[in-house]
């Protein structure tokens, strides 16, 4: 699924991350010759549309809508979209960038945690990245089928809070996690959980935060919806190494709680490195 075009706020920062990560990764890639493609007659005219002084047309809009589109990408392309797909705004007490979680080696299915100055709990990354990921409903035998029999209960009760207690709660009231008799299992319920409502906090095109959520470390997003055929794919991918994910995961302190917005971790390219910084041309 596209990113909502008409949400300019969300799709300019979704632009300043993809032409970052695009430069990045192709040298030879274009800046200008995509404005154009895209239906801006100049680069100072693309320029214009950044800085919120001109709007798409219907004609950028629909190019728009087919360069973003979801329905043709296969899912290594899916990949790349994610690990551009992610926006922050820095708080002003938090300026630390996560670079998030990258798969770096799709060969032999091995991930990696990457945080820019801090550790911080790779289970949360992964709950909020399959959530994300998901789609709009859940349900319990998807949720554990992810999840490995031998996290303790406890760990996971924390990273639950964790999230919940986030400034993303009031997003996530609907959110319940239960545990199976064994105490070591979890599952989670989501009843009628509906991912752009609860996860992606949109804001007015002035950049206007809610009040109840000025104090936090705020993220946006574009809307992508994964296939389940390929949320299945996702599945087999996870499963294989959430035990290497979860073997170190606890260093979370007060401060950096506010760093562990779940829904913005990318997931890269084989091999790609993604910049944690926007606004990067």
């Amino acid at each position: 699924m596209a990113p909502n075009v008409r949400d300019y706020t969300d799709l300019v920062e979704f632009l300043y991350d993809f032409f970052a990560f695009r430069k990045q990764n192709n040298p030879q890639w274009s800046f200008r010759s995509w404005a154009l493609n895209m239906g801006f007659k100049s680069h100072a005219n693309f320029i214009s549309f950044l800085n919120g002084k001109r709007k798409l047309t219907k004609n950028m809009e629909s190019k728009l809508q087919q360069y973003f589109t979801f329905s043709e990408i296969d899912f290594a392309h899916f990949n790349e979209l994610c690990a551009w797909s992610r926006f922050a705004y820095d708080n002003p007490f938090i300026s630390k960038k996560i670079k998030g979680l990258a798969l770096v080696d799709e060969d032999n299915k091995q991930f990696e945690i990457q945080c820019s100055r801090h550790s911080f709990s790779p289970l949360i990354t992964l709950l909020g990245e399959i959530l994300r990921t998901s789609k709009t409903t859940l349900n319990i035998e998807e949720m554990s089928s992810l999840l490995v029999p031998d996290i303790a209960h406890e760990q996971l009760e924390v990273a639950l809070e964790r999230l919940i207690d986030l400034g993303l709660a009031k997003k996530l009231d609907n959110l319940s996690y239960l545990y199976t008799q064994s105490g070591r299992d979890v599952v989670m319920k989501k009843e009628c959980l509906n991912l752009k409502n609860s996860f992606a906090l949109n804001l007015a095109a002035n950049n206007q935060r809610p009040p109840e959520l000025a104090d936090h470390y705020f993220v946006k997003q574009a809307q992508f919806r994964l296939p389940f055929s390929k949320f299945q794919e996702f599945e087999t991918r996870l499963t294989s190494t959430i035990k290497d994910i979860v073997t170190d995961m606890w260093t979370i302190d007060d401060e950096i709680v506010y760093d562990l917005v779940f829904s913005m971790q990318p997931i890269a390219m084989p091999h790609a490195q993604l910049n944690s910084s926007v606004h990067q041309v």
